[in-house]
């Protein structure tokens, strides 16, 4: 199930396209440029946090994320759907309207000409820069373990009485190996 919910194309299409949005956030933010957030967000965007810092400042730091939360970052992206970088416009411009990038996942990592063939098109396609495309053209690796048996494990109470770990029960198919996917994510429009 995890496959299939928490690492769905789309949702994994929408998570990294968000990565990048914040990425481009913080980059213009460092730049000088002035960008409207919320008080919780704005502090993330304007302050490069290290562990030592969460080591030092631990409660503080957690109480700031915790405060944190969808209402915030929703409420940038529709400000920086205006916002004069037209990069970030679009990317939120994207999110907000659920035109997600197009996500292609592999069982093995995505071959060096393929990509350099995708960032190509990217760039060919014209609507930024062509030092945008690292922005918009971006590949990594997933990987799920769905069930571990080294840690804590389920335990099943059965209808004899008998509690036996779910692994032991045969009407379980538990999967436990690590399952790792590649993944190379890139504008639709590129395709057309």
């Amino acid at each position: 199930m995890y496959w299939q919910v928490y690492l769905h194309k789309t949702v994994l299409s929408a998570e990294q396209m968000l990565v990048q949005t914040l990425r481009r956030a913080r980059d213009l933010v460092e730049s000088g440029f002035n960008l409207r957030a919320t008080e919780n967000l704005e502090f993330f965007l304007h302050h490069h946090l290290t562990e030592k810092d969460f080591e030092s400042k631990r409660d503080e730091l957690l109480d700031r994320f915790a405060r944190l939360d969808d209402y915030d970052v929703m409420s940038a992206l529709k400000s920086w759907m205006n916002a004069d970088d037209s990069l970030l416009a679009y990317f939120s411009k994207c999110l907000i309207d659920r035109r997600l990038f197009k996500l292609e996942l592999r069982n093995e990592p995505f071959e060096a000409d393929y990509i350099k063939e995708i960032r190509h098109k990217t760039e060919y396609w014209g609507a930024f820069s062509s030092e945008m495309t690292d922005y918009l053209v971006f590949s990594g690796m997933e990987t799920n373990s769905a069930y571990s048996t080294s840690k804590d494990e389920i335990k099943i109470l059965h209808k004899d009485g008998r509690v036996l770990p779910m692994s032991a029960t045969a009407d379980y198919g538990i999967q436990s190996k690590i399952v790792t996917k590649y993944y190379l994510c890139y504008p639709k429009e590129i395709l057309r």
